[in-house]
């Protein structure tokens, strides 16, 4: 209590004070079972998901299931450290970002993770050095725009809701997004003898073309309809999206004829907290619809998970573990965190040959770049189509894990190895008089 009463906490910035709070989030992930991990995406994946999809000032970004914001926040500082100009960065803090989540308190914890970054409305310049600074910003605009009969209505950035039950009418240039886990949608009911029962939900819309109560394939049915034409997402899904029949089938059919899936990477387990997750972020873009044929033309597959052991506490995830992904994903190129970039913020533009700038090269000519490598293999859409139910669930690295599968003796070898120490150990018990 003597080190939080010792500290001018009104004197902090607001990057000392987000940064202070999403740490706690994230020591609260690991020492709780049913706390914040179950909603918290590691940081590193959420900014290097981030550096490859570019977002600008100009556009709006969504994530549906928001969880503490982590993806949120890391387009923020990617996009803040691209412009100078004050309207253009209020902009951004009050009206470019939209999260939702169905756990009101996650909701809580995300505005207010928001809140101490910098994000919402009454923030002046989103990095002022001290509470005084932003105090009189805030108290030198508020009357004049609450006088302003043209001033936007305030809204929040983060609402509680189930994103499922309907679409809106809002529609966004960017999603980025990790669904919670879990594979079928339920309600509990509490019965009249208190006992709990579980009802299946299945949700009915004129935009999904499957019915199913998997919330993971309705999550990308959502996605799919949020976008704007020629808006793009980056989704992290459970293996059982890429090869569940039956819904998920028409689903992915529909995910490569209208849109472009053009890269997926495979996840390594032990990043997440809720334990033994296997997934994957998939990368889509959404045209405008074909006549006939397919949007997709191949699809890039990242292996990060084979041979690849990470774990929360002694290995965790890093930037070191992604940074080939990237450079694979862009071409050969590597990415720029514009958040360390702040001092060239409006002045973003392209060199001349091969050493293009990342900030502005054509995502059409940097994936016309890629060149294959032992982990990153490219898979034609007539390949995909001719698996068994369009699965995408694709990996081709042998497991070292398993390599002595071969040498392993057949089950009646083993079994008859079983038997003989159990006889030799009986001969044993007979001999000393058991």
């Amino acid at each position: 209590m003597s080190l939080v009463d010792g500290e001018t906490w009104l004197g902090l910035s607001v990057d000392v004070k987000g940064a202070i709070y999403e740490g706690l989030l994230a020591k609260n992930a690991t020492e709780t079972k049913a706390g914040a991990g179950q909603y918290f995406t590691p940081r590193v994946l959420c900014e290097s998901i981030v550096r490859l999809m570019r977002p600008t000032p100009q556009m709006s970004v969504c994530d549906p299931a928001c969880g503490t914001g982590g993806f949120l926040l890391a387009a923020y500082a990617y996009m803040k450290a691209q412009s100078n100009d004050s309207e253009v960065l209020r902009a951004l803090r009050e009206d470019k970002l939209y999260g939702k989540d169905i756990t009101p308190l996650v909701v809580s914890l995300c505005a207010m993770n928001l809140f101490l970054h910098g994000l919402g409305v009454g923030f002046g310049t989103a990095d002022k050095s001290s509470a005084k600074d932003s105090e009189s910003e805030s108290s030198a605009t508020t009357p004049k725009d609450s006088q302003n009969p043209k001033q936007k209505p305030q809204r929040a950035l983060v609402s509680e809701g189930d994103s499922l039950l309907e679409l809106g009418n809002v529609r966004f240039d960017m999603v980025l997004t990790n669904p919670p886990f879990g594979k079928k949608s339920s309600t509990k009911i509490m019965g009249e003898d208190g006992s709990v029962k579980r009802t299946s939900e299945t949700y009915t819309r004129e935009d999904f073309i499957a019915t199913t109560s998997n919330k993971q394939l309705n999550f990308l049915q959502h996605i799919m309809s949020l976008l704007k034409v020629r808006g793009k997402a980056a989704v992290v899904l459970p293996d059982n999206v890429l090869f569940e029949g039956g819904a998920g089938e028409k689903i992915r059919k529909r995910l490569l004829s209208e849109f472009d899936l053009h890269t997926i990477l495979r996840l390594p387990t032990g990043i997440f907290y809720a334990q033994g997750v296997k997934a994957n972020v998939l990368f889509f873009d959404k045209y405008e619809a074909l006549a006939q044929g397919m949007r997709t033309s191949k699809v890039w597959v990242y292996d990060l998970r084979t041979n690849v052991n990470l774990s929360l506490v002694s290995n965790p995830l890093s930037a070191e573990h992604l940074a080939d992904f990237e450079k694979c994903f862009c071409g050969g190129e590597v990415p720029k965190d514009l958040g360390d970039l702040g001092k060239n913020a409006g002045e973003l533009s392209a060199s001349n040959g091969d050493s293009a700038d990342f900030a502005t090269l054509d995502f059409a000519t940097m994936f016309a770049r890629r060149v294959e490598s032992e982990r990153f293999r490219a898979f034609s859409v007539e390949e995909i189509l001719a698996r068994d139910k369009a699965n995408l669930d694709i990996f081709w690295l042998k497991d070292e894990s398993l390599g002595e599968v071969e040498s392993l003796p057949t089950p009646r070898e083993i079994a008859t190895q079983i038997k003989e120490d159990l006889q030799s150990a009986i001969r044993e018990f007979e001999s000393v008089g058991v």
